[in-house]
């Protein structure tokens, strides 16, 4: 299935809400707290370290520098730190892009959709929603108990609640519950059979309530692809749409001295693992760190990254990608700088990327 299409290449004023969960050694690197539509929501002020002070229509590229272009590849997204609707707007100002999807975290017990989520839904924007069973303050929900709730329960309710509320975001959403379930942070929920249990449970009840087309994004750390882990939390062919792994660019700066990899060489075993179930691939997190000695280094890593990404023997594996452009000081990885514009070279090179690969 071809994913070229014909789209329209424009700068908008973009509002968004996200969160960011926490993950282990090889795992998500913080801790959290239709048509082209302009989207505008009152809530989520400017970042300290906000880029533009204001943007909107104002600010978008006259109909006659409009160009049509067909493109082949990945949808291309973008997840935001705190869920600050400014650093959304200001990233497509910036690059004069827009992006395909925006990937949006809650845990159990979160409004959803808020008032900045639903003004991306207003606006015909496609979503990938991770929600983890954690209350806000850090109640675990055991896996077990969902995957074993029948109506009457609590947690039947609970669960059947966010399915609908998923449910209602429509055809084209992406949903995953619990990703990266093997990392230290998922570990009071359960074992790994649990999980599998419990992912069952949920993709049953999704389809029985009017999910058929919501596409479920099974998400593991890449690392779980390269040591074999993953097969051991896979829940089955029947219940994952797509294979996802998040995929980072480590270097040093975990204080380890892990090799400098390219894209295509780090996703290779997801790859590999998502063609053994016949299935897509998706990067749900994608980034890379900077080299202190070569401020170079990862702008050519963007930039090969792009070009991996267009290749004409990936467009019918690689569903989407979704640039993870978090750095949360103080979080768990505080020197693993992920931003896009990390470097004047950056920000040049992810701009090419946005303009290469998106939007949609």
């Amino acid at each position: 299935m071809s994913r070229a299409r014909s789209v329209i290449v424009a700068m908008t004023g973009f509002v968004v809400a996200a969160g960011c969960v926490p993950g282990g050694s090889d795992a998500s690197p913080t801790q959290p707290g239709g048509p082209e539509t302009t989207i505008t929501a009152s809530s989520g002020g400017s970042s300290p370290d906000a880029r533009t002070e204001d943007a909107g229509t104002e600010d978008s590229v006259p109909d006659d520098e409009l160009a049509a272009v067909d493109r082949t590849g990945p949808l291309i997204g973008i997840a935001v730190p705190g869920g600050r609707a400014s650093e959304v707007r200001d990233v497509e100002v910036v690059t004069g892009s827009t992006f395909d999807l925006i990937r949006t975290f809650a845990r159990w017990t979160d409004d959803f959709p808020n008032e900045d989520t639903q003004a991306l839904i207003d606006a015909n924007r496609r979503l990938h929603v991770s929600i983890r069973p954690v209350a806000a303050d850090g109640e675990v929900v055991p896996w077990a108990d969902l995957a074993t709730a029948q109506p009457g329960d609590a947690r039947y309710d609970e669960l059947v609640d966010w399915i609908d509320r998923v449910v209602a975001l429509g055809p084209g959403t992406y949903f995953t519950i619990n990703h990266e379930p093997e990392t230290a942070d998922s570990r009071a929920n359960g074992s790994s059979e649990d999980f599998v249990a419990m992912w069952r449970r949920t993709v049953e009840l999704l389809r029985e309530r009017g999910g058929d087309e919501i596409r479920t994004v099974w998400t593991m750390t890449n690392g779980a692809f390269s040591d074999g882990r993953a097969a051991e939390w896979y829940p089955g062919d029947d219940v994952v749409d797509v294979v996802g792994a998040d995929v980072y660019n480590w270097h040093t700066c975990q204080g380890t001295n892990r090799p400098w990899v390219e894209l295509d060489v780090l996703m290779g075993p997801a790859l590999d693992f998502a063609a053994s179930h016949d299935k897509p691939l998706a990067m749900p997190e994608l980034a890379s760190v900077e080299d202190r000695e070569d401020p170079e280094r990862k702008a050519v890593w963007i930039r090969n990254a792009t070009q991996a990404l267009l290749a004409p023997s990936l467009a019918d594996r690689v569903e989407f990608a979704i640039w993870f452009d978090v750095t949360a000081p103080g979080g768990t990885w505080p020197n693993c700088i992920w931003d896009h514009d990390s470097s004047p070279a950056s920000l040049g090179a992810f701009t090419d990327f946005t303009a290469a690969l998106g939007p949609r």
